[in-house]
Parts: structure tokens; sequence; C-alpha cells
């Protein structure tokens, strides 16, 4: 079994939460964000797919099973937002 090494010269911000979808795919929470990564089949990086950059202090993180995200705001407002599998609000 293989093991996987994501360093943080791969991301230019701080990743505040990380899921796998059902997919593989990575999505990560940080920097008022949430991004879609895709990993390579040789383990040789991460390609960014999409990135939905207009959330406010995104923070926490979960998938439904029909492929919706939910992103948690850790800001003043505490809102959360609802993104499609394509990274629309």
């Amino acid at each position: 079994m293989s093991s996987r090494h994501l360093c943080p010269k791969n991301f230019d911000y701080q990743p505040l939460q990380i899921r796998f979808d059902e997919h593989g795919d990575l999505l990560v929470t940080g920097n008022s964000a949430l991004r879609k990564y895709r990993l390579s089949e040789d383990d040789s990086g991460i390609t960014l797919i999409w990135s939905c950059e207009k959330l406010t202090k995104a923070y926490g993180l979960c998938i439904m099973d029909n492929g919706i995200i939910l992103v948690i705001s850790q800001g003043d407002d505490r809102s959360v937002y609802v993104i499609s599998e394509g990274g629309e609000i």
C-alpha cells in the first residue's frame, strides 16, 4: 500500500479542513475559499479542479450523499454555504 504526502508547499494558504469526495478528489477549506484538487495517479502532485472564492472565513466541511458540499463559516454571521459538486454557491 502506498502513502501520499501533501506538503505545505503544495498549498499557498493554510488548509483548515480536508475531505475526500466519492470520486477520490480532495476538498480543502482555507483562506476564505473551498478548493477541489485531483491527486495524480502516479503520486507526482495535485491539480486544482476548481475554486470557490466567495466564502467568508470558510472552515468546517461536510459532503452530503448527493454530492452537495456544506461549508461552515467562522465569521460573525456563522453562515452555512451550500455548494454544488461543480463549486457553485
